[in-house]
């Protein structure tokens, strides 16, 4: 049960690591024309191969906070699993004594 707190602990810090590279990345999400300008670009409506109709918005500009944010996001992951380890590892030498204890009494 213990390790699938751990698992689940992980799993969470990955899925938060990875939605807070998409909300850095979105800084420029639902501007106007107007109102999109550094770090951002304007992209024109355009029709798809299907025939839908895209309409214009703003983006970040690639290469720009994009990279940082996911460089970011991949150290937070890469903490989060650290932490994770450590705690699984604890969580191991626990269960190792708790199981040697019990040896201990039952002889």
């Amino acid at each position: 049960m213990q390790i699938k707190y751990v698992m689940s602990s992980l799993a969470l810090g990955v899925v938060l690591a990875i939605s807070g590279t998409a909300q850095a990345e979105s800084a420029c999400k639902g501007l106007s024309k107007s109102q999109c300008g550094a770090g951002c670009t304007w992209v024109d409506s355009y029709k798809t191969k299907t025939g839908n109709k895209v309409s214009g918005y703003c983006r970040t500009k690639p290469g720009k906070a994009a990279k940082g944010a996911a460089s970011a996001a991949k150290t937070k992951a890469s903490k989060e699993k650290s932490k994770a380890s450590e705690k699984k590892e604890a969580l191991k030498e626990k269960a190792k004594k708790a199981k040697s204890k019990k040896e201990k009494q039952a002889k």
